[in-house]
């Protein structure tokens, strides 16, 4: 499991942070929240989306 986050910088740049595996924490900071990619990915069910992909 993987997610790609952006964040502006002060400078107006966009920062790229990849967070990988499912300990990895995924931190919103301007709401101050922070979740584990494994609870993100909780309800989602890898396998139904790969049977969709291999059917088409």
């Amino acid at each position: 499991m993987q997610v790609e986050q952006f964040t502006k910088t002060e400078s107006g740049q966009w920062l790229l942070s990849e967070h990988k595996g499912e300990d990895s924490k995924l931190s919103l900071k301007f709401i101050d929240f922070e979740i584990i990619l494994a609870d993100l990915y909780d309800k989602v069910n890898f396998d139904l989306g790969m049977r969709i992909l291999l059917s088409t």
